[in-house]
């Protein structure tokens, strides 16, 4: 079997004397040789459920060449969007909600498909929405999973869906914007979900927190940007910075009790559950529904514990 080195060299050598015509369905080829053997070993962890086993052997293996969210590779790509579904699962279940009767979806950002691909299994008859502002992202996952596709737009007040949904799924967008950009998108959720919905998003919470405390994580962040950052949660609970040469995108980290504040303020919704350090064992977990429940607090999870 090439090695992992071999590979790399042969890489190199496609990219500078083959035209970009041929190249790229050979790294199709790849990426989908990589893909399913993934998947293989992924069904091998005696960790997973078996209702999970399932979703994944039936779940598209298809992924765009531009999703940027494969960079992590192929098996933890995978084991994201399995954790993303244990987390939804979780939730439903606690409310005792049929996932047959969730007959509308929104994946926002869907990127490439990444959570999308195992919604489509989920709940086969739903109607789907991926939106993103990536175009061509949007568009493959119409093509590859069969959802409606919407452009976002970089304000969410301008953004505008027909109808309301039954399940909403955020997945690493609030952790990526500042306060004011948070409330937005909290209220926009809440604006669009059924009176039985409801809302799943998730932050960067206490795990993020120690780990920039330890040095642990946001590497590509200055020595002083990151005391900036921790100097911001001590403070007010939340804490922002952008990443280098942008103005509108970075990295925050929400307590958990300023999380719920800033939702209380985006509608008359209330906390259903909070899952801490339980998707991709980094990030926390929130569900909101419009009818009071006792949340559901679950204490912190690790999925898969090596991938």
């Amino acid at each position: 079997m090439m090695s992992e080195i071999d590979w790399h060299a042969m890489k190199a050598l496609l990219k500078r004397y083959l035209p970009r015509a041929i190249r790229q369905p050979h790294g199709k080829l790849r990426r989908a040789v990589d893909v399913h053997s993934a998947r293989t070993s992924l069904l091998a962890c005696s960790s997973l459920r078996a209702a999970e086993k399932e979703m994944l052997r039936n779940v598209s293996l298809r992924v765009s060449m531009a999703d940027d969210m494969y960079v992590v590779g192929p098996q933890q790509y995978l084991a994201a969007g399995l954790s993303a579904l244990r987390c939804i699962m979780l939730v439903l279940e606690y409310l005792r909600t049929d996932p047959a009767s969730v007959r509308s979806v929104l994946d926002l950002p869907s990127g490439g498909g990444r959570v999308l691909r195992f919604l489509r299994v989920v709940f086969p008859d739903a109607t789907l929405v991926a939106c993103d502002t990536n175009e061509a992202l949007v568009e493959f996952c119409g093509k590859a999973f069969g959802a409606r596709v919407t452009r976002s737009t970089p304000d969410i007040n301008q953004l505008h869906l027909p109808g309301s949904f039954d399940l909403i799924w955020c997945g690493s967008l609030l952790t990526h914007f500042d306060e004011t950009r948070c409330a937005d998108f909290l209220r926009f959720f809440y604006n669009h979900l059924s009176p039985d919905g409801v809302c799943i998003c998730s932050t960067h919470g206490a795990t993020a927190i120690d780990w920039l405390r330890t040095g642990e994580f946001f590497h590509e962040l200055s020595g002083l940007t990151q005391q900036t950052l921790m100097s911001q949660v001590k403070h007010r609970g939340f804490g922002y910075v952008n990443y280098d040469g942008c103005s509108d995108f970075g990295v925050s980290l929400i307590e958990h009790d300023r999380m719920i504040a800033l939702a209380e303020k985006a509608g008359q919704w209330s906390p259903a559950a909070f899952l801490e350090n339980s998707w991709d064992n980094f990030e926390d977990v929130y569900a909101f529904t419009k009818h009071r429940v006792t949340p559901l607090i679950n204490a912190p999870q690790r999925f898969l514990a090596a991938y």
